[in-house]
């Protein structure tokens, strides 16, 4: 988040700045930390691009008593690249930077939620983060969750016992659901998590107020067993509930994840099974883990460097920049609205 500008973005225009749309749970992935440092970063980024803009005002008044005012352009040129020398600094120095490295991050908080529209927005975030419930969009109900890499299901007539001399022991989709959860519970597998989760297309939650009470509201993040229970028992297209497995690895940098569900009617089992994997991040995303805790001489020149690099392209951006931040309120109500 403090080192993509774009990604920062999109976080806080897709996720924190709709709270009438579902937010999509990823395994061993804390949304809320994610968001808050989003949050931070957009208003450190603004704050340098408000010095962008006034560098550039600088600037324009030099342009214009050229060549008498060529010293006001150079003194602009210095104050521009010091503002986006600092703030490279601090992204990647600075407190919160070491609060994200691997021996802090545990016990580290993330930066707090500046204004009340933020805590909301928080608050609207941490209820899906703590939910049973994935709202999704098109066709890929486990979204969030990976690359889909395989699936089985097979349907079995429960009227022919194995042995025929042996009585049908009656059971239900629920008691099956029930016991295969508690089996997977007990392997041995570190970091193992079993629950059962409800996946619901959007498309089809418009009229139904078990997944969307308030029709001008967001889907509901959270329904309890009885609801689970029943659509078990009483199965649906649009809301299937699945028994979830997931296997975090490689110190939370992979998920294994399978997605069980189990239909009975009268005469037979019907059973479906999914696995994903959410790989590891992209290597630039563990710029953090090949820093020293200090710089070296040679990094800041290096840094410094990258700045003076970046300059043109930061000062050509700096006026969206200052737009995106100030127009915040205008850009929530515009959504709203929508």
């Amino acid at each position: 988040m403090h080192l993509d500008t774009r990604m920062a973005r999109a976080v806080i225009e897709n996720v924190l700045e709709e709270p009438r749309l579902a937010v999509t749970l990823s395994p061993a992935v804390d949304v809320v930390t994610v968001c808050l440092h989003a949050v931070a970063a957009n208003r450190r980024q603004a704050t340098r691009d408000g010095v962008l803009v006034c560098t550039l005002v600088l600037a324009l008044i030099g342009v214009a008593g050229f060549p008498s005012q060529l010293p006001l352009i150079g003194l602009a040129v210095v104050i521009a690249w010091a503002a986006v020398f600092t703030e490279a600094y601090i992204a990647f120095w600075g407190t919160i930077a070491q609060s994200l490295r691997k021996d802090n991050f545990a016990s580290a908080t993330p930066p707090p939620a500046s204004t009340d529209r933020v805590r909301q927005q928080i608050a609207h975030v941490s209820g899906y983060a703590t939910g049973n419930v994935t709202i999704y969009r098109g066709y890929n109900p486990f979204a969030g969750h990976g690359w889909l890499r395989a699936g089985w299901s097979l349907a079995l007539d429960t009227t022919k016992p194995q042995d025929p001399a042996a009585p049908i022991v009656p059971f239900t989709a629920v008691e099956l659901n029930t016991r295969l959860a508690a089996d997977l519970a007990r392997l041995d597998i570190p970091d193992l998590s079993v629950g059962n989760r409800l996946l619901v297309n959007g498309a089809d939650v418009h009229n139904d107020r078990r997944f969307l009470p308030d029709p001008n509201g967001a889907p509901a993040p959270w329904t309890d067993a009885a609801t689970l229970a029943r659509l078990m028992t009483h199965p649906e297209d649009m809301a299937r509930p699945y028994l979830t497995v997931e296997i975090t690895c490689w110190e939370g940098e992979m998920v294994w994840s399978a997605f069980i569900r189990v239909v009975r009617n009268e005469d037979s089992l019907f059973v479906e099974t999914n696995y994903t994997v959410l790989p590891p991040f992209s290597h630039g995303y563990y710029a953090i883990d090949d820093l020293l805790a200090r710089p070296t001489v040679g990094e800041i020149i290096r840094l410094a460097l990258r700045c003076g690099a970046r300059l043109p392209a930061a000062l050509l951006a700096c006026i969206p920049g200052v737009s995106h931040y100030l127009f915040t309120g205008l850009r929530c109500w515009r959504k709203d609205r929508r």
